[in-house]
């Protein structure tokens, strides 16, 4: 159990950098894609958004997997982690698709 702990604060605090990271390469990207009206570098900028999102939402899913067991869910709350990469696996492969076509 300790172990668990400890892991989900190392995985949030990676979390917590890496989402830092991302919102300040999307605030430069922004910056510079629209002083120089680079569509490319604000495309890109949007990309950086979309990496942001799927930071916050980890986050959340982290600390919603991590509670501990209750009455509803006797063997606890992990599985919600499978289930959230699906259902964000799932979004990335519907947004790429429509962007290929």
């Amino acid at each position: 159990m300790k172990h668990s702990i400890q892991r989900d604060k190392r995985v949030r605090r990676v979390i917590l950098i890496e989402g830092s990271a991302n919102l300040l390469v999307l605030i430069l990207k922004t910056i510079v894609g629209l002083s120089t009206g680079s569509m490319a570098i604000l495309a890109d900028a949007i990309h950086s958004l979309t990496d942001l999102t799927n930071n916050v939402i980890a986050w959340f899913v982290i600390h919603f997997s991590s509670l501990p067991a209750d009455r509803e869910h006797p063997y606890g709350h992990r599985k919600f982690e499978t289930l959230a990469v699906f259902v964000l696996a799932s979004i990335l492969a519907r947004i790429s698709h429509q962007a290929a076509v």
